[in-house]
């Protein structure tokens, strides 16, 4: 019988949206729309074994900080998405 040596299907979809937080986090540095990175976002989050309580507040911080790109307030943005993405550290 082959051992599994490779990470769970959990910490992989960790993986994938940290991944996809760091690439907002870069591209709320330039001025423009990054609405498929902000749905690629989403999806990852519905697919983690979250609470009710943290899965809403990962999804505000995530609607904030969407909201706050949109607006130009870049600083806010970032603030958003680095609170979203330590609060989903494993």
């Amino acid at each position: 019988m082959k051992q599994h040596t490779g990470i769970s299907i959990t910490e992989s979809v960790y993986v994938h949206l940290h991944q996809a937080l760091d690439a907002l986090l870069e591209e709320a540095s330039r001025p423009g729309e990054t609405v498929a990175g902000f749905e690629r976002a989403r999806l990852l989050l519905e697919a983690l074994p979250l609470g009710s309580t943290e899965f809403g507040l990962a999804v505000n911080r995530l609607a904030n900080a969407r909201h706050y790109l949109q607006s130009g307030e870049y600083g806010a943005a970032h603030y958003e998405l680095r609170l979203l993405r330590r609060s989903l550290q494993q």
